[in-house]
């Protein structure tokens, strides 16, 4: 009978220890969760920072790590009178990061590793703008002649063309490529033609065999299209960052090249649209799009055209709208230099348990159950992190909490945490109460 209520005896007390074991296992795991917070530092740079005693002791330990350079910013009498008065010592200081911090920050300010612009990229973007205006696409119909405005074809009797285009149509036609009879506006059926049209005449085109030969013809929107010739980009001369406060911008220049259709060569002399040169030179500012996830030109600081230039391969460039925006950039980059750097100092964990016991303080309610716990604080470095020794320091090495139980989650929570060094009996917070 006594060995079966020592048995009984024996089983209860396991049963008892690893319940207790489980329940400081989840307690355990809830802390470490909540000291996630406290694995990183923020540091704030820029030239005029406002930093309290307390700030400026914890930047010259960062400067001490190598991570930022520290420099005194004059102050005048009123700037003095407020630092010993209500500012309580605050005083305006010079904070500048370093390579190091670039290389270790969760949060490098450089986008050129996470937002490239490659060869292709910039081809793409350019060479899709320079060719749109070395083709020619005509609406194979009846063309109302003299808008400001081209579109396809409409509901009514005409496609919408530009003025401007017509004399390349009477070119082409007199190429022998199309055939162009001319009628009058008013041979239209009134009310036929939108409020906003402005045409002369109405031109009505048709292809010839001879341009049949010429056009690439799309018969699903009834056109033929005529290219004079293509441009694509040959050298990549510079791709590099502009320092903006804020956006991805980068300053390419480069050289590109101009292949003539043999076909259309004479008329594009004709037509007055022939360079000095085949081989011309370009310099772009390109412009990170957040919303579409591509790069595109930027705006010129003008507001009136793109940041675009082009020019001889030797001598100047045709327009000046690229030095200026680079120059615009840059000077409100050295206005607005804050940032904050994020960094990881290391993964935290609960070392050894001092006290873990029932809480029945102000934060506890009724009927359910809380915890104090009192531990210290133990860390690991992240994996393949290379921090400067003298950061170690800045973080917690011991902690007080109080923990919830939750009947229908049945897990724990921290619900108050504080931290402080493990070297002082001082807190850095007054949560726990």
């Amino acid at each position: 009978m006594r060995k079966l209520q020592a048995l009984a005896c024996s089983s209860f007390l396991i049963l008892y220890s690893s319940c207790n074991s489980h329940e400081t296992a989840a307690r355990k795991s809830a802390i470490e969760t909540s000291l996630k917070a406290f694995s990183e530092i923020e540091i704030p740079t820029g030239s005029r920072l406002n930093a309290s005693p307390d700030g400026a002791a914890f930047l010259r330990r960062v400067e001490a790590a190598g991570l930022v350079r520290i420099e005194d910013v004059p102050q005048g009498y009123w700037d003095n009178f407020a630092s010993t008065t209500f500012m309580g010592g605050t005083r305006p200081i010079k904070v500048m990061p370093t390579s190091s911090l670039e290389k270790i920050a969760l949060n490098p300010r450089s986008k050129e590793s996470v937002v490239p612009l490659s060869r292709a990229q910039i081809a793409q973007v350019l060479e899709s703008t320079w060719n749109y205006y070395e083709s020619e696409e005509i609406y194979l119909g009846a063309n109302c002649v003299g808008n400001s405005t081209s579109f396809g074809r409409l509901s009514g009797p005409c496609a919408l063309a530009l003025e401007s285009d017509y004399p390349t149509y009477r070119a082409l036609a007199d190429k022998g490529l199309l055939t162009i009879t001319e009628s009058r506006i008013d041979a239209l059926p009134p009310g036929s033609l939108p409020s906003y049209a402005n045409a002369q005449f109405v031109a009505t085109i048709a292809l010839t065999a001879a341009g049949e030969r010429v056009a690439a013809l799309d018969p699903s929107k009834q056109t033929a299209t005529f290219t004079f010739g293509s441009y694509h980009v040959d050298v990549i001369l510079k791709n590099e960052t502009i320092q903006a406060d804020s956006g991805s911008y980068r300053l390419v220049e480069g050289t590109h090249v101009f292949d003539v259709n043999p076909k259309l060569a004479d008329l594009r002399a004709t037509l007055g649209r022939t360079e000095s040169e085949r081989e011309r030179r370009f310099r772009v500012v390109f412009k990170y799009d957040e919303q579409s996830s591509k790069w595109k030109v930027a705006n010129a600081s003008n507001g009136t055209s793109t940041a675009e230039d082009i020019g001889p391969r030797t001598g100047g460039y045709e327009s000046d709208n690229v030095p200026p925006t680079v120059a615009e950039l840059e000077r409100r980059n050295q206005g607005n230099d804050r940032y904050s750097w994020r960094i990881h100092l290391g993964n935290l964990n609960v070392a050894e348990v001092l006290r873990d016991e029932e809480y029945k303080g102000p934060l506890a309610m009724p009927g359910e159950t809380f915890r104090l716990v009192l531990a210290t604080i133990g860390q690991t470095s992240p994996p393949g992190a290379t921090l400067p020794a003298a950061l170690t320091n800045l973080l917690p090495g011991r902690l007080r909490c109080i923990l919830k139980y939750s009947d229908f989650k049945k897990e724990w929570t921290v619900i108050a945490l504080d931290v402080g060094p493990r070297d002082s009996e001082q807190w850095n917070s007054t949560n726990v109460r």
